[in-house]
């Protein structure tokens, strides 16, 4: 059987859809706020398949967003939020804690939040999609 995922500070991702809708499920009894476990993402598959999770991480709300902003520099929450066109505190916040828990983003103290080193190899795979997304832009203009 293969063994759950974890990220650096030791939590360990949800199996299941079944084990999130229970986390889910107990925070609404206990009156707190409801919000999608934080985790790497977790289908079933993606112990075997490493390549989903990362599409589900990368697909969640603002996490592309601000990889692309860290590109070049680090920046302070405040600078990162106005980079990403003022997103909220509450989502750039959620935003940050799953790009940390994944290890593409650290945060120093003085420094703000800034890739690792695996976020920044994650970027220049970035590049390639860059170069075909301006490709495939001119395509879609010369067909409407």
């Amino acid at each position: 059987m293969a063994q759950p995922l974890t990220f650096p500070s030791g939590k360990s991702a949800i199996n299941s859809v079944a084990e999130a809708s229970a986390t889910i499920s107990v925070a609404a009894r206990e009156n707190s706020v409801t919000r999608t476990p934080n985790l790497v993402p977790r289908p079933r598959f993606a112990q075997r398949r490493p390549i989903m999770a990362l599409i589900e991480l990368l697909g969640r709300r603002w996490a592309l967003r601000i990889l692309w902003e860290l590109r070049d520099q680090r920046h302070s929450f405040r600078a990162l939020r106005d980079a990403c066109d003022g997103v909220s505190p509450d989502r750039a916040q959620r935003a940050t804690e799953d790009l940390r828990e994944s290890g593409l983003v650290d945060l120093v103290d003085s420094e703000g939040f800034g890739l690792t080193g695996l976020g920044r190899e994650l970027g220049r795979h970035f590049l390639p999609l860059l170069v075909w997304s301006e490709r495939w832009a001119r395509a879609l203009s010369k067909c409407g």
